[in-house]
């Protein structure tokens, strides 16, 4: 692994195949970041099985540079390990209440296990001994999934961790406009 760290970019979950397949926000994350290590994780909606797994990624990198970046649903482990972890996040398009937006979706069971990882990210934010990095919020306005409602809940619950809000006017919930964004999501993590 090189010296520069590692990313971990926390994927969105379920999303349909054919509306994304031209748009691979990963792919662009990795080739942007070339010089560090990026790790893609897709949650499985298991709670246990995901809080391992990552566990078993983050025990084989460096913590001290370690950086999260998460997209929509992919924000619920990615707060899990912010917390946990103290390092720093970027959350695009923050999909934190799948209840509201995601109920024609994910089964009645995925969204129990969205709530039992949310008791997780709770238990990280109590159980941490430490509170030095921060999350920067990365928003287009004109994400259809995600309303003002939902935005304006998540920053009233993360104000104290919220070190900035980048709104985009367009973009869409898929955050289209991420490579014009690549320098300012690398600030945001690195300071640099």
């Amino acid at each position: 692994m090189d010296g520069k760290g590692t990313i971990i970019y926390f994927a969105t979950y379920k999303s349909p195949k054919a509306r994304w397949t031209k748009f691979k926000k990963s792919e662009i994350i990795k080739e942007y970041f070339s010089d560090m290590n990026v790790i893609k994780f897709t949650q499985t909606l298991d709670t246990e099985k995901d809080i391992e797994k990552l566990t078993e990624i983050i025990s084989e990198v460096d913590v001290n540079s370690l950086y999260l970046i998460s997209s929509s649903l992919g924000i619920i482990p990615a707060l899990y390990c912010y917390y946990k972890y103290d390092r720093p996040l970027v959350a695009i398009n923050s999909n934190y209440f799948p209840a509201m937006t995601m109920k024609d979706v994910l089964t009645e069971t995925e969204l129990e296990e969205n709530s039992k990882f949310k008791t997780e990210i709770k238990n990280a934010k109590e159980s941490r001994t430490s509170n030095n990095s921060k999350i920067s919020v990365f928003i287009s306005l004109d994400d259809k999934k995600i309303d003002d409602f939902q935005r304006s809940k998540f920053n009233e619950i993360f104000k104290d961790d919220i070190d900035q809000v980048n709104y985009a006017r367009t973009g869409g919930h898929k955050y289209e406009i991420i490579s014009e964004k690549l320098a300012d999501i690398r600030l945001a993590l690195t300071g640099e």
